[in-house]
């Protein structure tokens, strides 16, 4: 994040620089955490789940995952989508929120192959455009693992 943003995340409110720092502790949090895990342990955690969400809690949900990603983009350590996903789903655990559920899909790109990673709680995706999401074949947990 550069200094002259810092004026307006202020202007924002407090809650709101909490919300960024929280999402910075997150993302250091997760890049700790997939250096210390094996390939295809990190998809396997978590449950989408059917629970039915109040509206506040929807909108939560995204300003979480929103921020993640401004500070993923605009912070002091970047992130791929992995990292951002794991990111949200502590954010998300952190207020009570679900686990919410991994998901990694790839796509062939270019003569070669391209992955992502998002969250998906219930049918809310997060992390992601949810039109682009089902343009990556999602992978499960034990594909993953055993490549």
């Amino acid at each position: 994040m550069r200094l002259s943003d810092l004026g307006g995340v202020v202007a924002a409110g407090w809650g709101e620089v909490a919300d960024l720092l929280r999402a910075q502790l997150a993302i250091v949090a997760a890049v700790r955490l997939l250096r210390s895990r094996v390939s295809g342990d990190v998809v396997a955690w978590g449950n989408a789940g059917q629970q039915a969400w109040h509206s506040r809690e929807v909108e939560r949900m995204r300003k979480l995952a929103h921020t993640v990603i401004r500070v993923a983009s605009h912070g002091p350590m970047r992130a791929n989508s992995l990292v951002r996903a794991l990111a949200i789903q502590r954010l998300l655990l952190r207020e009570e929120l679900g686990p919410g559920r991994i998901c990694v899909g790839v796509r062939r790109c270019d003569g070669g192959v391209d992955a992502h990673a998002w969250v998906e709680v219930g049918d809310l995706i997060l992390g992601e455009r949810p039109a682009r999401a089902p343009e990556f074949g999602s992978l499960d947990a034990k594909t993953i693992a055993s490549t």
